[in-house]
């Protein structure tokens, strides 16, 4: 939610009111003190190993398919492990199912090498992951 959002449904409530709304410039400046006095914030604890969040970056982007000529929109696909902060970003053609679980897959097994270059973990004879 932008404050933009916030100062337009303001604004409109003010008309139902009859009232006057702050010009924008105004009411940023009113927020900003708000704000400043309150101190609005929420601190998630994160646990090692618990979640993997995952999302689109903003933007897509295109490139040239070299066999087609054909422009390609691509979505950039980003997994973060909160409690790290190891990042794993990929281009995506389709955000349809099948390619959602696979570039998912990616990102596990990337986390899981980097997990185990960079933090001692090996895997036992089954083949998953356990720190020493």
């Amino acid at each position: 939610m932008t404050l933009v959002y916030i100062w337009n449904h303001y604004a409109k409530g003010c008309e139902g009111k009859e009232e006057q709304p702050y010009q924008y410039r105004r009411f940023y400046k009113q927020y900003a003190k708000w704000r400043a006095d309150h101190e609005q914030t929420i601190h998630f604890t994160a646990v090692p190993g618990q979640k993997m969040e995952v999302d689109f970056a903003g933007q897509t982007f295109q490139f040239v398919d070299r066999l087609t000529g054909e422009l390609v929109d691509v979505v950039v696909f980003v997994a973060v492990l909160p409690y790290s902060q190891y990042i794993y970003a990929e281009g995506m053609a389709s955000t349809k199912e099948p390619q959602w679980i696979e570039i998912n897959n990616h990102a596990l097994q990337y986390f899981i090498v980097v997990l185990v270059q960079h933090r001692g973990i090996q895997k036992n004879q089954s083949g998953y992951p356990y720190r020493q």
